[in-house]
């Protein structure tokens, strides 16, 4: 009854798991890695087996631990070695405690040659977002490690003494494909930008050092929910691409309780960085398992952007309010995006929009940019049909992305 793509059967690590379990039993058991997880996720795949299978309770507490209970069982505890504790570089030390190690035979053959293996402790190797990790960042977040005496590094990446939630996580529980795990490191500041010239024709970006930055007092008002800031999402990074700038993203409210909900490790629409004067919480875009969405979408963090800051020339930053913007009359030859009298936006290298005079529409920042037309995930709305030429001529690619982004952030119920 098993049926293609047959993904646990070729999964190693599932393989790995009844391995073990053999091992410590002394038996072959095929239940952790492979009879189990076909049935549970082919059930709804046309296959009556899996179905029937999966409605017996029985067979089910069976797979799940008929052989992995008395493999745990078999497990033995070491200690550790607490004269390492100077070097164990951890926030929260209490992590560091008892690990398991699993005695290993061949099943059938008792002269083969006994051996053990150390199973990775959570302190060591964690789920991310899942298990120990979550606990012990926001031991690292805290107050407490005295954030003003630490070096600008220790602030960024809010490792205190250079102390960790974990020494590596394991980012597969992130089911948001590898460009929602590059965005995550790129929020924590570990991610390398030298690593996105492999794949430039998967991304869309202007390539550019000229910036469009949101002002401290843009989202003061008009934002009730997370999909109140993904329609602002959508409205800065689509203001970009039209005026052929790198947005800066601005962190979310502070105070706001929905703002506190997308840490959550089960949804993860937001993370906290920096510690210190630099702490925020950073917009996470729209997760898809595979597709970019806005991923794909280049933008800088404001935590990023103030380590620059002060090396950039006044004479290089222009304020304009956002209101002074608008979309061109349509009989109207070139740009798409004009001064409110109909002049090109200031060219400085740092375009710094304020929300002096109103910031848009219905209340909303920026709200006179429509972005309803891509709530059918199309190029066929009135504007949609005037912003794809006009991202076309500015020699962007890959406009399928820009598409599902818009479309992600224009229909999100966050």
């Amino acid at each position: 009854w098993s049926t293609p793509p047959h993904f646990a059967n070729a999964d190693e690590q599932a393989n790995l798991n009844d391995i073990i379990a053999s091992s410590l039993n002394g038996a072959p058991t095929f239940a952790a890695g492979v009879e189990f997880y076909e049935a549970r996720f082919k059930k709804d795949k046309g296959s009556q087996e899996a179905a029937k299978r999966m409605q017996d309770g029985r067979w089910t507490r069976k797979q799940q631990q008929g052989d992995v209970a008395p493999a745990r069982q078999r497990l033995v505890s070491v200690k550790p070695d607490h004269s390492l504790d100077k070097v164990v570089h951890l926030c929260k030390m209490d992590s560091w405690g008892a690990v398991s190690a699993a005695p290993l035979r061949v099943p059938g053959n008792a002269s083969a040659p006994a051996a053990s293996l150390l199973l990775a402790p959570e302190w060591l190797f964690s789920h991310f977002p899942y298990g120990i990790f979550f606990p012990a960042y926001r031991v690292c977040h805290a107050a407490s490690w005295g954030w003003a005496g630490l070096s600008p590094l220790e602030q960024r990446l809010c490792m205190p003494g250079f102390r960790v939630p974990t020494v590596m996580v394991h980012m597969a529980g992130l089911r948001n494909g590898q460009w929602g795990r590059r965005g995550v490191m790129r929020a924590f500041g570990v991610w390398h930008e030298e690593a996105d010239k492999v794949a430039p024709e998967t991304w869309v970006s202007p390539r550019t050092k000229r910036l469009l930055v949101a002002g401290p007092d843009m989202l003061r008002a008009g934002l009730a929910s997370m999909s109140d800031f993904d329609a602002f999402a959508a409205r800065l990074l689509l203001l970009g691409l039209l005026l052929g700038r790198r947005v800066v993203m601005p962190p979310l409210p502070k105070d706001a309780r929905w703002a506190e909900r997308a840490i959550e490790p089960r949804h993860l629409r937001a993370i906290e960085v920096g510690c210190g004067p630099d702490k925020q919480r950073v917009w996470l875009p729209m997760p898809h398992f595979k597709e970019p969405w806005c991923s794909g979408v280049d933008f800088l963090y404001e935590i990023d952007y103030r380590a620059v800051a002060p090396s950039i020339p006044p004479s290089d930053v222009s304020h304009i309010a956002a209101a002074s913007l608008r979309v061109a009359p349509e009989s109207a030859a070139g740009a798409l995006i004009t001064m409110s009298d109909g002049a090109t936006p200031p060219a400085s290298r740092v375009l710094v929009l304020n929300a002096a005079g109103g910031g848009g529409g219905g209340g909303s920042p920026l709200g006179w940019l429509p972005i309803d037309d891509w709530k059918r995930n199309e190029w066929k709305g009135p504007f949609a049909r005037r912003v794809r030429p006009a991202l076309e001529a500015a020699g962007l690619e890959n406009l399928r992305i820009v598409r599902d982004c818009m479309h992600s952030l224009a229909t999100s119920r966050d």
